[in-house]
């Protein structure tokens, strides 16, 4: 593979490389948008490419908020390897059950305690 140079222009989509007139993208039809453009998109993808592969971003995130649905982000993040996306989709999984089990648990306690009130309703 050839070292990109600075003239070089790569597809903000697919990561493909574009020939230096082209005005779409020939793998996945993109327009290709100005230099200042490129240049402003490539450094924002280069950031959000830098917080996917950071692990402690990941693990705060599915932890703290996503659960479960922070799982693609783990699987797409280079900072870990495979054995330990496997590992950490486990224990997020697990985590994930145990949380939804214990809010199951407060709703049974708080049923217990409201059902009286709901038959004098109705």
């Amino acid at each position: 593979m050839e070292p990109v140079s600075a003239e070089t222009l790569i597809c903000s989509s697919c990561d493909a490389e574009l020939a230096p007139n082209a005005r779409r993208c020939d793998r996945c039809g993109t327009a290709v948008a100005s230099d200042a453009t490129a240049d402003t998109d490539r450094g924002k993808r280069k950031k959000r490419r830098r917080l996917i592969d950071n692990p402690w971003a990941i693990l705060v995130f599915m932890f703290g908020a996503a659960m479960v649905t922070g799982l693609p982000f783990l699987w797409m993040s280079r900072g870990f390897s495979t054995l330990g996306k496997i590992v950490w989709t486990v224990i997020v999984t697990l985590y994930t059950i145990l949380f939804f089990w214990l809010f199951w648990l407060v709703v049974l306690w708080c049923w217990d305690r409201l059902a009286p009130v709901f038959r004098m309703l109705f």
